[in-house]
């Protein structure tokens, strides 16, 4: 024990010591993707076959460690193949697939619960089509569309042995299935005949079926990652770029979305009390966020070239937990202002740069964790950096 716990326990305060615990992680992975590309007047197009393998596994030092033992594997292949055709007139038509097999097997051995491993094995399958159709209808003016089907992996929940799942059985590696992605888009790209200003406008839409979300074993106080309900996002973003000057560039982003549950559904409570989220927001989902921002490169003949950037960066607040509740698990309205000066050596063999970072040195929570429990749950908010300067120095040689 170190002194400084030492003396609080002495002083007759409630000591925590650190977990004495130790494991071994390990994790290897092996990718590989082979395609084939063909570029004619008017055809352009790409096939391909892709394969992923993975395998973890985490061990407890001793045989009287409450730690669990995992083993994870995930085998994974895919075949895709996409083209675009000009059919002239500036109008392209795209259309592309993907199928992809996943293999995917957990196993769980929670020692002093159980008296063998226990392993859960399951295949997921997507065809995902993209289609598409682009007009280039001046040289300085393009409009788009595309429709796009994805999909995230399914994977498993560790749950205990000895844990109640409402059945009367010993919990076990309970699956979830993929989460399915529906995309539109449209868009619009034009820059003026000078090249001194630039915009892209974009609106879409995403629908989701079976998002991934944990919930609890009915009846029970257990959760577990489920495909709990669908949803609908939906936004506008629009990317403005001008050249003021030849040494002034000024610039800016903004992205306004919206997201609803399409399907009612019960979440839990800060208490684990079963509740109606069908109005709730989604979690993770930025109802606004833009910004503003400078490239200016003055003129400059002594010794190489400066350049100082700048800029903005506006955040609404939005919430990362599904029962929308608590202000520590609330991403907090926020301004972040930014400021870089760097420089270039003539021969562009030197280069420094100046970064400072939350010029204003604000502070504010931008994520949080909040665990349920029936009298007392417990939060934990995650601070944004401080205020940070960095100085940088590059040699190319």
């Amino acid at each position: 024990m170190t002194p400084a716990l030492q003396a609080a326990k002495d002083a007759g305060g409630d000591v925590n010591l650190p977990s004495t615990n130790e494991g071994h992680l390990r994790d290897e992975f092996f990718t590989q993707e082979f395609n084939a590309t063909y570029n004619g007047e008017r055809l352009k197009g790409v096939v391909g076959v892709y394969y992923f393998d993975e395998e973890g596994s985490n061990r407890a030092s001793t045989a009287s460690s409450p730690t669990i033992d995992t083993d994870r594997s995930t085998k994974a292949s895919a075949i895709f193949a996409q083209a675009t055709y000009e059919i002239g007139f500036g109008v392209g038509l795209t259309a592309g697939v993907r199928y992809t097999d996943e293999d995917a097997e957990y196993t769980q051995y929670y020692r002093q619960q159980a008296a063998a491993p226990q392993t859960r094995e399951e295949n997921f399958t997507a065809t995902t089509p993209k289609f598409g159709i682009n007009w280039q209808v001046t040289a300085d003016f393009m409009a788009y569309a595309s429709y796009t089907e994805g999909f995230k992996s399914g994977g498993f929940s560790a749950v205990p042995p000895n844990t109640n799942v409402g059945t009367g059985n010993p919990g076990e590696p309970t699956p979830y299935d993929p989460e399915d992605v529906t995309s539109y888009e449209v868009g619009l790209k034009y820059t003026t005949p000078d090249d001194r200003f630039r915009i892209n406008l974009a609106a879409y839409r995403a629908e989701y079926d079976g998002m991934q979300f944990p919930t609890f074993f009915v009846g029970t106080s257990t959760n577990y990652m489920t495909n709990a309900t669908s949803g609908q996002v939906e936004g506008i973003e629009v990317e403005p770029v001008w050249q003021a000057t030849d040494t002034l560039q000024l610039y800016g982003n903004g992205s306004f979305t919206t997201g609803k549950y399409t399907n009612p559904w019960q979440c839990a409570s800060q208490y684990g009390a079963m509740m109606d989220c069908s109005d709730n927001e989604i979690p993770g989902q930025i109802p606004t966020k833009t910004t503003l921002g400078f490239r200016y490169a003055p003129e400059w003949s002594l010794w190489g070239s400066l350049t100082f950037n700048g800029s903005w960066v506006y955040t609404s607040a939005y919430f990362n937990n599904i029962a929308n509740e608590g202000p520590l698990v609330q991403a907090q309205e926020s301004d972040i202002f930014n400021l870089t000066a760097s420089w270039v050596s003539e021969n562009g063999r030197w280069n420094a740069a100046l970064d400072a970072r939350n010029l204003t040195d604000e502070h504010y929570i931008w994520s949080g964790l909040q665990l349920a429990h029936p009298q007392s749950p417990s939060v934990t908010g995650y601070v944004n950096a401080p205020r940070e300067v960095f100085f940088r120095v590059g040699l190319n040689f």
